[in-house]
């Protein structure tokens, strides 16, 4: 048994394997897109940018842990000039990461390891740690964020972001695939907080992102395959008709409710 099995989680090695065998590489980040398509794009990349600023870091060494399918590590690179490292448990997931920096042109490291047990050049070595959908799948929330801490510089940036399984789109997930459904512990907000401060971190902004997006719902089991297509269509067509309101500029605040993601941003203690 190595480390990664001592620390539960409601995801399996092959979960993940399957996973990402069985979906595409996504497209990289392009803020030249100004399309419908690539509003969540623009909202990350306007929250990134101003969360960068006011924290005053940039450039410096970012890694992200749970790295497969990640296009964030070739934007962090390129639009923010950050030395970039992915660290990912599966053979597969670095395999794709690797593929992604290849296609966008980027050098950067993946690392096939555990976020528990790292090697130990990555402890305390990064001025930013980044997860998207990661602390979520373990029951032990803190217990995952002081994994992620651990990798950050003193006065480092942590930042996680995890899918809003408390609001709308957890009912949604819940009732078009409880499997998946599952494997999430739901958090809002002031549960990510508490986690993040439990590790002894200082928070430095907590809350919701993105009015809404009805298509990060999963629903790979749904079946039969005609129903599984209807559903996605009217994911999608869903969360067009809301940013395209947002388009029209008429706002839609960020809720407990609607929004899509829960996210945290801390910074590690200065001083051991």
């Amino acid at each position: 048994m190595n480390n990664q099995d001592q620390h539960v989680s409601l995801t399996e090695r092959s979960y993940w394997e399957d996973t990402w065998q069985s979906v595409e590489l996504p497209k990289p980040v392009d803020l030249s897109d100004r399309s419908l398509r690539s509003h969540a794009n623009m909202v990350f990349h306007r929250y990134f940018s101003d969360i960068l600023q006011t924290a005053g870091v940039q450039n410096g060494r970012l890694v992200e842990i749970g790295c497969a399918q990640s296009k964030w590590l070739p934007y962090f690179a390129k639009i923010h000039g950050f030395t970039i490292t992915g660290l990912d448990y599966t053979a597969i997931g670095c395999a794709r990461a690797s593929e992604l920096l290849r296609r966008a042109g980027c050098q950067g490291e993946i690392v096939q390891g555990d976020m528990f047990n790292p090697p130990e050049n990555m402890k305390a070595r990064y001025d930013v740690v980044l997860s998207f959908g990661l602390v979520e799948h373990f029951p032990d929330t803190a217990g995952a964020i002081r994994a992620c801490a651990a990798l950050a510089k003193p006065a480092g940036l942590i930042m996680t972001v995890i899918p809003n399984m408390v609001g709308i789109i957890g009912m949604g997930q819940r009732w078009l695939d409880r499997i998946i459904y599952d494997k999430h512990v739901p958090l809002d907000g002031e549960a990510l907080r508490a986690a993040h401060e439990k590790c002894g971190l200082a928070v430095l902004q907590c809350g919701y992102l993105m009015s809404a997006n009805f298509a990060v719902i999963n629903h790979s089991n749904l079946r039969p395959q005609i129903v599984n297509k209807l559903a996605r269509g009217m994911l999608i067509a869903a969360t067009a008709a809301v940013w395209v309101v947002e388009r029209m500029g008429i706002r839609v605040t960020p809720t407990r409710f609607l929004s899509p993601y829960v996210v945290c941003v801390a910074r590690n203690p200065s001083a051991p």
